[in-house]
């Protein structure tokens, strides 16, 4: 091979490693309007509303707080998720587990295709909904099947 070849094959491989270099991985960045563009959230009054960008207080607070959606229909799972988190909290009445106890979840088996339910003496885990028993557990998810169903994610 000539010079000349060896340098246009040197700066091909070297273009290819700038282009290599300034490659940075697209980060997850939650959706958010531009300015003037609508967004959908749930509303004080149950219903699903939209407002327009603007940057102020309540968009950012909306945002912040996980209100703030493309689409109604996105807004409208929120706010069920929500309504079914709530319900099962309260079914657990506000309980909070010591240390080294049993801590009852519930959760959806994907063999069965069924609610069912697990517990642990030694972790907590995070966002988990704990019930002081095993019993208390099974029916809240036979009382608000649903609920769980929505909470966990699962199709109906």
């Amino acid at each position: 091979m000539a010079n000349q070849e060896y340098e246009k094959k040197l700066q091909e491989l070297q273009a290819e490693i700038d282009k290599l270099k300034a490659f940075k991985p697209t980060e997850y960045k939650r959706w958010r309007a531009e300015n003037q563009d609508i967004y959908f959230c749930a509303e004080h009054d149950e219903s699903i509303g939209f407002s327009i960008e603007c940057a102020d207080p309540i968009d950012e607070y909306r945002y912040s707080t996980g209100n703030y959606f493309f689409t109604e229909e996105e807004a409208e799972q929120h706010k069920a998720y929500l309504l079914a988190l709530q319900t099962i909290k309260d079914d657990a009445e506000g309980w909070i587990p010591d240390q080294r106890q049993a801590k009852w979840h519930g959760c959806y088996n994907y063999y069965s295709k069924k609610l069912d339910t697990d517990y642990s003496y030694s972790h907590q885990t995070q966002g988990v909904i704990y019930f002081e028993t095993k019993k208390k557990l099974q029916h809240s998810q036979k009382v608000h099947e649903a609920e769980w169903l929505t909470v966990l994610g699962v199709e109906q």
